[in-house]
This record gives structure tokens, C-alpha cells and sequence, in this order.
């Protein structure tokens, strides 16, 4: 049986998609982690990661491995770590957010601590309505994007959203296949966003191409999953968050359009009020994803 210590720093990496957070997170040097790795893959026989150019991949052993321990491991770290006796969790922690950051982060981290007897109740919304919930003790907790300073109301850094910009690996013949692509090798290629005010898109363009978009979109749905699908599929182009559409990316159903140096990034927040984190069973909650995000 493999070694606990070293599963625990191997979910660290394959969650992070990088040794140097994954030893962050468990408190050990970079090379003390990287020596757990080799152990743990010379004791199982498989290789875990493929090193690339542009860092380590997950093989299917290693997404096999990650799916049969992360549950056990993630009772464990909650258990021990957070010390989150029943007194502690007692009652009903209210917790809002955008649905696919919940979805794909924030739920999945929670688990062990509802199998511990925790409960949730999960609303899914906008940040200025979420804001409003928090102001009105309606909410616990909540995941905003970044916002003006609201009274009563503390926010801390919970994630870095990279954003991209993909696209069908069948539009690859509109763009150039050398040199830096610009607004007008994009005309032609319909634009999928989330909403009239294509707020993800305008920063994209903002920030890469300096100006604004002028294209009119050729489909709006407030859904991620619908735009994704749709841009796999050959409908257009579209913005997204790196961590939804990072192993459409590594898997070659989507291709960015454009990789800048420095990729635009939107920041979102864990909103709470002082007096919501008197109450030990919402401490715990935020202790549990401030943890977390060092493995996002």
C-alpha cells in the first residue's frame, strides 16, 4: 500500500497542477515533494505526470489514483486539520456563488465536511445580489468577483481566474499560424458570451488587444457549460476561465485562439461579515476553502 504522506502530496499536485504549490500546501520543499512522487510512482509501477513545456499532465493512471483517494484523503485533512469536532459543524452553513465555481471548486472541497455531519445550503447568483444577501445576514458565506468596498462586509482573496480565449480546433485556418494575432484575424469567427454586457469578454479585449469588442455576439447564454459546449461543437469563440476548460484544452477539443504573456485575470473574493464568523460552524467552512485555494 502506498504511503499516506505521499498520496496526500500527489492529490496536492494533481490539483494544483504544480509541485512547487502542491509543496506549499503540505508545508515541504519543492524537492521533498518531487522525491514523493518518484517513491509513490516507482511503488505503483505507473507514471502520474507528463512533464511538458508548459508543466505536468495528468495520465489516466493518475486521474484513476486521484478519483479512488482524493475522498478518503479529503475526510482525513478536514478531520485533523480544521478540527472539526460535531460541536463545531452543528446546524446549517449558508453559502452562495457563481454555479460553476461552486461547481467545480468550492462543493467538491466541502464534502468531507458534510460527510463529517455538516449542512448546506447552496444559492446560486450574481455578485451584487450576493453582496445584498450577505449585507442582510441571508448568507454565511459567499464567492464574489472583485468589488468596491462594501460596509459590514469583509472580503478576502480566494481565486485568480485566468481567462482565455478558444475556439474549435477547426478554426484554426482563419488565423495566422506565425506571428502575433491581432482583433482582424478574429473577424469572421462568431462570439459566444455570457450575457449583453460580455463583461469577460470586454476585459479579454482590454487587456490583450487594447480595445474594446465591437463584434455582435452570435449566441448569448448566462452558462458556461452551454458556451463551452457550444464553442467544442464549431459554433465561434468564446471567454473562459482556465480551470473550466483546462482539460478540454490538454484533451484537444479546444485551442486558444491567443496566448498572451500575461494572461488577463479576474479575481474572486470570500465575502463573510464579522458576525458571521463568530459562529464556529462558518469559520470552519472558510478555514476549509482558504486552505484549498493553494491547491487551485
Amino acid at each position: 500500500m502506498a504511503d499516506l504522506e505521499y498520496l496526500r502530496a500527489f492529490l496536492a499536485i494533481y490539483r494544483s497542477g504544480s509541485v512547487t504549490k502542491a509543496a506549499a500546501y503540505v508545508h515541504l520543499s519543492q524537492p521533498a515533494v518531487s522525491g514523493q512522487l518518484k517513491s509513490l510512482e516507482q511503488q505503483i509501477g505507473r507514471t502520474l505526470f507528463n512533464r511538458t513545456p508548459r508543466g505536468i499532465v495528468p495520465t489516466a493512471a493518475a486521474h484513476d489514483l486521484a478519483r479512488s483517494i482524493a475522498p478518503h484523503i479529503d475526510a482525513l485533512e478536514s478531520a485533523g486539520d480544521s478540527g472539526a469536532h460535531g460541536s463545531e459543524i452543528e446546524g446549517t452553513v449558508q453559502i452562495g456563488g457563481p454555479v460553476e465555481f461552486l461547481t467545480q471548486r468550492v462543493l467538491p472541497t466541502l464534502a468531507p465536511l458534510v460527510r463529517l455531519g455538516l449542512h448546506l445550503r447552496v444559492v446560486l447568483g450574481e455578485t451584487e445580489q450576493l453582496l445584498e444577501a450577505i449585507s442582510k445576514n441571508d448568507l454565511d458565506l459567499a464567492i464574489v468577483g472583485q468589488h468596491k468596498k462594501v460596509r459590514n462586509i469583509d472580503s478576502e482573496l480566494l481565486y485568480h481566474e485566468e481567462l482565455v480565449l478558444v475556439a474549435a480546433p477547426s478554426w484554426l485556418n482563419h488565423i495566422p499560424r506565425k506571428g502575433e494575432i491581432s482583433v482582424r484575424h478574429l473577424d469572421g469567427i462568431p462570439l459566444l458570451v455570457y450575457s449583453e454586457e460580455m463583461p469577460q469578454v470586454q476585459e479579454f479585449w482590454e487587456s490583450v488587444f487594447e480595445v474594446e469588442p465591437d463584434t455582435r455576439p452570435g449566441v448569448i447564454v448566462s452558462n458556461l457549460r452551454a458556451l463551452m459546449t457550444m464553442a467544442i461543437a464549431g459554433a465561434g469563440m468564446t471567454v473562459l476561465p482556465r480551470y473550466y476548460c483546462d482539460l478540454e484544452l490538454r484533451n484537444g477539443d479546444l485551442l486558444e485562439l491567443v496566448e498572451p504573456r500575461t494572461p488577463p485575470a479576474s479575481r474572486l473574493m470570500l465575502a463573510s461579515t464579522s458576525r458571521s464568523q463568530r459562529i464556529p460552524r462558518n469559520r470552519v467552512v472558510r478555514d476549509a476553502l482558504l486552505r484549498a485555494k493553494v491547491q487551485w
